[in-house]
């Protein structure tokens, strides 16, 4: 991928990469859902950018997200950092940190500023800080029912638990622990907890949401609860959760905690899952899994050979004809600045050689014959004479296919 006049190059890695050590709930059901999206999201392509791997397509409810863990990882350090315990305590901490307004702003320019720096995001910064602002009043209730939901009672004095370090992890005592690190000696499946609460006699696992409830968070909190039991060094006794609990911005679910047969079953189930992905990595060729649920939000099926083939188009078809979807065309004859025919290559609707306008956007010095991947546009079929306009929205990106 490489600017060149408002366009993005589509490239092929220069080298894929390694099968990794350790497989995390996210990256262990990526694997699982299309091996070879994981490997172009982390193959290497050079002096593509500073960054590692594949820059991700940031979306404004993935970085609202991040906003919200960032705001109540700080909150809960500070909370730590300043022993408060009574409710009291705790509303005064968060006024001395400038309120709720003071600390989700801070922590947008935070997450608004890592973004900057991926090339993915340099002609959307505008529409992604407009749509973060939007999204404040959905932050603002996510980390406050968060809050409430794991300090309504106030919070547990902490204190020090004494054991041997590992790579800066050491026994956890009673308190709360944000973003705490399990990764068992044990396992190949390692994990990042959102807040670990330890009583005297309890231990609740607690982890943020900030979308719509889904089964497959309370498999999550589960997976969490196996990662603590079997993690000898934050956990050295061995001590069970006793309590799972999933905060979303409208409320709280709780997830049975699982009993100790239960994580002897879990356990074997995950080995055996983290085997399988693994294997499938290994493979110097990643198999391609496409379908219309895998593909729809991919970051890098632009990329995907898999997905641009006839026979993986058919398989994309979906029953209603969505009016938003990618397309693979090749330029005609420019008819103005933002204004050029093409004719369809692929796409899972239209046939090829559907004579067609792409329009909108400036597509700078370009020349007839040249195959392009419209990702993510409007496709508006005129039912009377079968015209086809394509318009790029936001969201929208245009990649150049080398010959």
């Amino acid at each position: 991928m490489t600017n060149e006049s408002g366009f993005w190059v589509v490239r092929e890695p220069l080298a894929w990469p390694a099968p990794p050590s350790h497989l995390s709930y996210s990256s262990l059901g990526e694997i699982e859902s299309c091996p070879l999206r994981w490997a172009l999201s982390r193959a290497d392509y050079g002096d593509l950018w500073d960054g590692s791997g594949y820059p991700n397509r940031p979306a404004p409810r993935q970085l609202a997200g991040e906003v919200v863990h960032l705001a109540l990882s700080q909150v809960v350090k500070a909370l730590d950092a300043s022993r408060a315990v009574t409710p009291g305590e705790i509303a005064s901490e968060l006024r001395a940190l400038g309120g709720f307004a003071t600390i989700i702003q801070d922590c947008t320019a935070t997450v608004l500023g890592a973004v900057s720096a991926n090339p993915r995001a340099i002609d959307r910064m505008e529409s992604l800080t407009q749509a973060l602002a939007q999204s404040v009043p959905v932050v603002r209730l996510a980390v406050q029912s968060a809050l409430n939901a794991s300090y309504a009672d106030g919070r547990p004095a902490a204190t020090r638990s004494h054991g041997p370090a590992e790579s800066g992890r050491s026994p956890l005592g009673l308190g709360e622990h944000s973003e705490v690190w399990l990764a068992p000696r044990s396992m190949t499946f390692v994990g990042r907890v959102d807040l670990i609460r330890i009583g005297e006699g309890s231990c609740t696992i607690v982890d943020y949401k900030t979308g719509d409830p889904d089964p497959t968070h309370d498999d999550q909190v589960r997976e969490y609860a196996l990662l603590w039991a079997r993690d000898q060094v934050v956990n050295p006794a061995g001590r069970l959760a006793t309590a799972l609990v999933v905060i979303y911005p409208g409320g709280t679910h709780s997830v049975p905690a699982p009993q100790a047969s239960e994580l002897l079953e879990l356990e074997s189930v995950i080995a055996g899952r983290c085997r399988s992905a693994l294997a499938a990595v290994a493979d110097p060729a990643p198999k391609g899994v496409v379908s219309p649920e895998r593909c729809r939000y991919c970051a890098v099926k632009h990329l995907c050979a898999s997905y641009w083939t006839t026979h993986g188009q058919s398989l994309t078809r979906e029953e209603v004809v969505p009016s938003v979807r990618s397309v693979e065309a090749t330029l005609t004859e420019q008819r103005g600045d933002a204004v050029w025919s093409f004719v369809v290559g692929l796409d899972p609707y239209l046939a090829p050689g559907t004579a067609g306008l792409v329009t909108g956007r400036a597509l700078g010095r370009r020349s007839p014959g040249q195959r392009i991947r419209l990702m993510d546009v409007l496709v508006d079929t005129d039912e009377e004479d079968g015209s086809v306009t394509v318009t790029p929205v936001s969201g929208s990106e245009i990649f150049l296919v080398p010959a």
